[in-house]
């Protein structure tokens, strides 16, 4: 899979992102922007940072997985897009 790949997959799915950074080692990821409908726009605004460490993060059921890290700049994690996982809505929601 590629990066355009994975783009088209998160479109056609209709996924958000969100960038987060960490400012030191062992730090917790502070939310930086949130609710971004197109990964090429969040990888742009993640490396457009200065931190110890920036990530743009996949929203799917269960939490944010993280699709690409400042730490290791040319690895996209494919995996976290292209997996099916059986994405629930709950039913009590108002």
């Amino acid at each position: 899979m590629s990066y355009d790949t994975d783009r088209q997959i998160a479109h056609e799915r209709g996924y958000r992102f969100f960038v987060a950074q960490k400012t030191e080692r062992g730090g917790r990821w502070q939310h930086m922007r949130d609710d971004i409908a197109d990964l090429h726009e969040a990888i742009v605004h993640a490396r457009s940072l200065t931190a110890y460490e920036v990530a743009v993060f996949v929203v799917r059921t269960g939490g944010g997985y993280i699709y690409w890290s400042s730490r290791q700049p040319d690895v996209y994690n494919t995996t976290v897009i292209t997996i099916e996982i059986h994405e629930t809505k709950d039913t009590n929601a108002p």
